[in-house]
């Protein structure tokens, strides 16, 4: 099951976070030739102090479909439209997505960021 983490969101409405965890979800569900349903879907919105300071958003994307020969291109699509969606939604934050797999318990990054 896909698990998406987001810290340091600026503040936000109920009804904004609600668009936005939908959003999110959709993301995942229209990837093409994956069996997946909006309930299979994962998403904590983490609060943390310290990283809002800073203005910067960051996003974890993690338990990505390992078992399917596409998994790394399906992360690169994930990491780049999360930040995307994401960078639109708060121009004035830095947006930083990570797409995180682990291989032999070595954590693996797929990285997006405007900047890269």
């Amino acid at each position: 099951m896909p698990n998406v983490k987001i810290r340091g969101l600026p503040e936000i409405d109920e009804k904004g976070l609600n668009n936005l965890f939908a959003s999110i979800k959709k993301i995942i569900v229209d990837i093409s030739n994956i069996e997946i349903n909006e309930k299979d879907v994962a998403i904590d919105f983490l609060s943390n102090p310290k990283v809002s300071e800073v203005n910067e958003v960051i996003i974890e994307i993690t338990e990505l479909f390992e078992e399917l020969s596409r998994a790394s291109k399906i992360r690169q699509t994930l990491a780049k439209k999360f930040g995307e969606l994401l960078s639109e939604a708060f121009p004035d934050s830095k947006v930083k997505c990570f797409a995180l797999t682990a291989d032999n318990g070595i954590e693996c990054k797929i990285r997006w960021n405007p900047e890269s």
